[in-house]
């Protein structure tokens, strides 16, 4: 399921969810040698002059989702070490959820009613 969509330094970015428990977030173009197939890529931050910024618009919309779902628990699979701390920061500040890393994934859990 897509959650969001938006641009940024003229790239398309998709967030979704999927299986009930896991975050994605890719970059679509639009190939014109193939009648206009949409492509899809996980590669967020290769040419991305500011990933910083990419990185909190997507952690905005994330930390959204979440709180309105109210989500009991969900993973993060991370490619990495240096992205999986990153992004452990990011859910350490997440009220009334904890984090978990097990390797480069991370798994959240709601902690208490709220």
């Amino acid at each position: 399921m897509d959650i969001s969509r938006f641009i940024l330094e003229v790239r398309y970015y998709v967030v979704g969810f999927r299986d009930h428990k896991e975050f994605f977030v890719w970059t679509e173009t639009s190939d014109a040698l193939h009648w206009g197939i949409i492509i899809r890529s996980t590669v967020l931050t290769g040419n991305t002059k500011n990933p910083t910024r990419l990185i909190r618009k997507v952690w905005q919309i994330i930390k959204l989702f979440i709180y309105l779902k109210k989500l009991p628990y969900f993973e993060v699979n991370v490619t990495d070490a240096k992205r999986s701390g990153i992004y452990m920061k990011f859910l350490s500040k997440l009220i009334g959820y904890e984090s978990y890393q097990n390797g480069n994934n991370i798994f959240v859990l709601k902690i208490g009613n709220i």
